[in-house]
């Protein structure tokens, strides 16, 4: 009786382990693989690699809406902000390359690349400030050095008026003067002939 149980029993842990089995091998054979369960992330890789960045972007955040959790999404995503950020950089929008940048190492603060990136982009920001208050410097002082030198060629038509009135009104003291003279000599040239005549 004894082998009875035994043999039910071994019998039982058989059909136990069998259905098991044939449980695990049903769902394992019946999940879908992982391209089939996430086609967007391939279509997300294809993005990334046109450099469709905004696009990439939307769609890690339509599947990230769904699925707040899934860490493929949250990649996707931040190699997109990787990709935008590298484009504004080049275009010259700074400040929206950092904001992308600065997003990306929020979720990927460990990526040496990335931290690069944005130090070259604080660098570049920091030459393009100076630059720019270089240029502002340059043009406060061109515009002062044009307001004096328009001041100083207003100072100089000034002198130059002024000494032409000075020279004019020099000259027609001189004239008064010589004419004074004349007249004096003429008298006195006058005198000396009435002088004579009536001596004569």
């Amino acid at each position: 009786m004894n082998l009875n149980i035994s043999q039910q029993f071994s019998k039982r842990k058989k059909l136990i382990f069998s259905i098991t089995i044939l449980t695990f091998s049903i769902s394992v054979l019946s999940s879908p693989t992982e391209n089939e369960e996430k086609p967007w992330l391939l279509e997300g890789e294809i993005l990334l690699e046109m450099k469709r960045f905004s696009e990439a972007e939307s769609l890690a955040n339509s599947i990230l809406e769904s699925t707040p959790s899934d860490l493929k999404a949250e990649f996707l995503l931040t190699r997109a902000w990787i990709g935008l950020g590298s484009q504004e950089r080049k275009k010259g929008n700074l400040l929206l390359a950092r904001n992308y940048l600065e997003k990306a190492y929020e979720k990927w603060p460990l990526n040496e690349t990335l931290q690069s990136e944005l130090a070259e982009l604080k660098n570049q920001k920091i030459r393009k400030t100076m630059q720019a208050s270089l240029n502002s410097k340059i043009n406060n002082d061109s515009q002062e050095l044009k307001e004096s030198l328009k001041s100083l060629e207003q100072e100089i038509n000034l002198l130059r008026n002024e000494l032409e009135n000075e020279r004019n009104s020099s000259s027609s003291k001189r004239l008064i003067v010589t004419i004074q003279i004349l007249l004096g000599i003429q008298i006195l040239l006058q005198g000396f002939h009435l002088f004579k005549s009536r001596k004569h």
